[in-house]
């Protein structure tokens, strides 16, 4: 669901309404004097006055977000369930895009996305389903960038690494990254704990996102959002990369290249590798120390484009 509100749709509602005020008669539609356009401008007034506003015509505002609210059947081997609640794998979100245009090469704006947990399910687990997280907005982005055409994107703020979701969305050609990716299990099952035979916790307190080791959702192989300064470069024959430094230190990079016409086959493939020392933004391992963590991951898809296959 995304709207653009752009305030040069006045000159329609003009029109629309100077239609309105047109007399029946020739003589008297000749005689546009006196203040004729003064209701007119009134109402315009009032139109502008109720939708989101802007600087200048060169500026854009795109609202856009989803809703995601689901019911999830689980069952350890020991013991079942059905949970409601939001899907915190593509939690319900809403976004805000600014772009205002330089130049024919130039442009600038910014992202505030924000992200709606009325019940999070990475927080379930077998006992309790309350969490501090209810009820809650976080700011899943928040950055400034400036852009060219022909030298690529610059930005800073809060947002997703160079390697952010370098094995999910890859998957260009089916509706799977919609409702299960590389994040997916360990999004629904972290906070899980690992039954014994006896159905207690293994080791007494051991959960899943103990047992899974990543960056972010306990996901080996991609980042995460950190604020960070990030360069995307522009597509060259399908070529792009990125890079992106920040936080207390980390930095990472990444390579795409993607051809949907390849012959008969679309395909898409990326990888990326990163680095970091504050052990409290990444925590890649059980460890209780700050360390050095590192990462990389590949990923590829490929489909045959006459039947869909992917």
């Amino acid at each position: 669901m995304t709207s653009g509100i752009k305030r040069n749709l006045a000159p329609w509602a003009v029109m629309a309404a100077m239609g309105a005020f047109v007399p029946a008669t020739g003589a008297q539609a000749a005689d546009l004097g006196g203040d004729c356009c003064a209701d007119l401008e009134e109402r315009i007034a009032e139109l502008e006055a109720t939708t989101a506003r802007k600087g200048n015509r060169k500026v854009s505002l795109t609202i856009s977000g989803w809703v995601n609210e689901m019911v999830m059947f689980w069952d350890d081997g020991f013991e079942s369930n059905a949970y409601v609640g939001t899907n915190s794998l593509e939690q319900s979100r809403v976004k805000f895009s600014g772009k205002a245009k330089i130049d024919k090469d130039w442009s600038a704006g910014y992202t505030i996305e924000l992200g709606l947990q009325g019940h999070a399910s990475s927080k379930w687990d077998q006992n309790d389903i309350s969490s501090s997280s209810d009820n809650t907005i976080s700011v899943r982005k928040s950055y400034w960038f400036v852009k060219s055409e022909s030298l690529g994107q610059f930005s800073v703020g809060q947002n997703g690494t160079a390697t952010y979701h370098l094995l999910d969305d890859v998957n260009a050609y089916s509706n799977l990254r919609n409702y299960s990716d590389a994040e997916a299990p360990a999004v629904a099952v972290g906070a899980f704990y690992l039954r014994n035979t006896a159905g207690g916790a293994v080791g007494g307190s051991l959960r899943w996102s103990d047992a899974l080791r990543g960056f972010n959702n306990a996901t080996p192989g991609q980042s995460g959002r950190r604020n960070v300064v990030r360069y995307d470069t522009p597509e060259f024959s399908g070529f792009s990369a990125t890079a992106a430094w920040g936080e207390d230190d980390m930095w990472d990079v990444a390579a795409r290249y993607e051809n949907k016409k390849l012959g008969d086959f679309g395909v898409a493939i990326q990888g990326g590798y990163g680095e970091s020392t504050d052990f409290a933004s990444t925590k890649c391992d059980a460890a209780t120390t700050a360390e050095k963590c590192t990462w990389w991951g590949v990923a590829g898809t490929m489909i045959h484009n006459p039947t869909g296959l992917f």
